[in-house]
Parts: C-alpha cells; structure tokens; sequence
C-alpha cells in the first residue's frame, strides 16, 4: 500500500483527505517511482479548488517531487531501479531560471 492525500467527493480544501491506495505496478514502458520528497505549490492549490481544470474525483494533486526508480516495465531501457528522478512542473517555455 502507498499512502496518499486525495481529494475526495468534491473539490475544495475540505475535502482533502489522506488515504491509502494499492501500490502501482510498472506496465509496458511505465515505471513506478517510490516520492521521497515533494512541495505543494500554487498550481496544487489552484487543484484542490477546482479552478485548474475539473478531473474526475478521487484526485491526487502532485506537481512536483523527487523519488527513485523502484520497478521498471518491460521495454524501458533508459532507466532502472535505483535511478533517481525529479517531477517538476513549469509552464511551457519556461526558462527553469
């Protein structure tokens, strides 16, 4: 099991929740990435309120984190367990100044 924060029912603050939820396994091409550290920042924020576009719910808001590879999908080539990694949002064009 993977521990997480969600939004649940319908968008807003309140309605956050943390939860727990079977851990992902790595399909073709995927792979799973075990987060270490993340940051919640506007853009999670706009999320949680539903202002940054509605998605269906349960939802996870996550824009940005670091982890390391844990399990990889057949085919993938370019990483493999151990392999540390960063998810980071930015807008495109974004000079990451």
């Amino acid at each position: 099991m993977m521990r997480i924060w969600q939004i649940e029912g319908a968008y807003g603050i309140d309605n956050l929740r943390a939860g727990e939820t079977p851990a992902p396994q790595a399909g073709p091409g995927q792979v799973v990435v075990a987060i270490k550290a993340t940051s919640l920042n506007y853009r999670d924020l706009i999320t949680v309120k539903g202002q940054g576009g509605r998605h269906p719910l349960p939802l996870i808001p996550f824009s940005d984190g670091v982890g390391e590879v844990v399990a990889v999908g057949e085919g993938v080539s370019r990483v493999k367990p151990g392999t540390g990694c960063v998810r980071c949002s930015s807008n495109p064009g974004s000079t990451g100044r």
